[in-house]
């Protein structure tokens, strides 16, 4: 699939068991790691945290960051990584509320820009 890389979750007090099964349901390059952010206040401070913690971890080569209440696709990872693309970013659909707080989901329609 491609090199391991590293899955950053800026969390805050708690994060939606959907949430956690999105993510442990992954498609993930071997050994790629996951990151659950809890020190700092904000989730920017937390992010740059995690992007230090990133920029010191020689084995991983990319990075991807996914809100606490994201519920990824499982082939995500994978359609980012095979764009080719040096920076790619995915766009959510929207929030959907329901009996357990609100949760934002994502399309199932991309579309890919390239730059140059």
């Amino acid at each position: 699939m491609s090199a391991p890389g590293l899955i950053i979750v800026p969390v805050q007090s708690s994060m939606p068991v959907q949430t956690i099964v999105a993510i442990l349901q992954l498609q993930r390059p071997e050994g790629s790691g996951v990151q659950l952010v809890t020190e700092r206040c904000t989730p920017a401070a937390k992010r740059n945290l995690a992007i230090t913690r990133f920029l010191n971890e020689p084995q991983y080569q990319w990075i991807f960051f996914l809100d606490s209440d994201m519920v990824p696709a499982p082939d995500t990872l994978k359609q980012l990584l095979a764009t080719g693309c040096d920076v790619v970013g995915g766009l959510y659909a929207g929030r959907v509320f329901g009996e357990r707080g609100w949760f934002a989901h994502g399309s199932d329609r991309v579309r890919l820009y390239r730059s140059g």
